[in-house]
């Protein structure tokens, strides 16, 4: 006799349902997992960015301090500033390239340094590299460190900052275009333009520290005015030429760009102190003695027309053009300057 095998009703859903759940559940997990790592991610980007913020809004403090203190001791025009190095001192050893600021009303007092110093009558305790070997190479002595300011962040010290600023007006700039590749003056004559110039320097200062350079037969010398670092300006003037520096680093001795203002730097007490004044603006300044100076050429026109060599012409000086168009000026009058 043939018996008839039958499956109980629901047997098969209820195996399908099992599948299902635990389908369900892994896709739990999974989107729990992946849920957990997605926060795991924003919170490690956001403390980086936090840190980072932390590091740039430190640095922008470390700058506003640096240069609050370069206004306050160093702005006025009665302010004289120079390398450690010149002193021969225990200060000169340890920190040679520190720039100090001297007060010409009182030149024996101790100079201001510009680093992050607060409280220079005490001594500093730690101190923060911030020229190392990068820029100076494996010479120690070359380094550059500055005290440390803590910063404080709820009853903590959660950064530090340090500051230093650098002398640049005592190297040698890179960027100054020679005198030969620039443009002549517009308010002098050629005669007068080619006699000031045998008064000038006759070097620009790079021959002593670079040998092979001459500014004269320097082909790439207007290009100078570009220069924006220390290694393209040196690869502009050349691999081939030698950089006779003793020794010392070319980022303590070579400045991209270097700027400054003609001012008296003497006490008030002692002269005209202050920032010098435009006389081009101001032609009633000169006084006679200039006048006379400049009225040369005239005197000397019949010799310069009969001279006999072109260096003879150029001992010369012819006259100042310009001059006469100004009207009689009272203080503090302005008129344009000749172009």
């Amino acid at each position: 006799m043939e018996r008839k095998l039958t499956r109980p009703r629901g047997t098969g859903r209820g195996g399908f349902a099992l599948v299902l759940a635990l389908s369900m559940m892994a896709f739990v997990i999974m989107l729990l997992l992946s849920m957990t790592l997605l926060v795991r991610v924003e919170t490690s980007n956001s403390s980086q960015a936090l840190a980072q913020l932390r590091a740039k809004e430190s640095a922008r403090l470390a700058l506003m301090m640096a240069l609050g203190d370069l206004q306050r001791y160093a702005g006025p025009d009665q302010r004289v500033t120079a390398r450690a190095e010149i002193l021969g001192s225990a200060r000169a050893t340890e920190n040679p390239y520190w720039t100090g600021v001297w007060d010409t009303a009182n030149p024996n007092a101790t100079p201001r340094w510009m680093v992050s110093w607060q409280d220079q009558s005490k001594p500093s305790t730690q101190s923060l590299e911030l020229v190392g070997k990068g820029s100076v190479d494996n010479d120690p002595s070359q380094l550059v460190n500055a005290p440390i300011i803590p910063v404080q962040g709820q009853n903590i010290t959660s950064d530090q900052i340090a500051w230093w600023i650098s002398d640049e007006a005592s190297k040698a700039c890179l960027s100054t275009v020679p005198l030969n590749a620039r443009a002549d003056p517009s308010f002098l004559d050629d005669g007068a333009t080619e006699a000031l110039e045998l008064q000038l320097a006759s070097t620009q200062g790079l021959e002593e520290l670079i040998s092979g350079y001459d500014r004269f037969t320097f082909s790439e010398a207007e290009s100078l005015a570009r220069v924006s670092s220390i290694a393209q300006g040196l690869n502009l003037l050349g691999s081939s030429r030698t950089v006779d520096i003793d020794g010392e680093a070319a980022f303590h001795v070579f400045a991209p760009a270097s700027y400054g203002i003609l001012a008296n730097v003497l006490p008030a007490s002692e002269g005209d102190s202050g920032l010098m004044r435009d006389l081009s603006l101001f032609p009633r300044l000169l006084g006679t003695g200039v006048e006379e100076f400049l009225s040369m050429g005239e005197t000397n026109a019949d010799l310069q027309a009969t001279a006999s060599s072109g260096a003879a012409s150029l001992r010369l000086f012819t006259y100042m053009q310009g001059l006469d168009r100004y009207p009689t000026l009272n203080d503090g009058d302005i008129v344009t300057p000749v172009l």
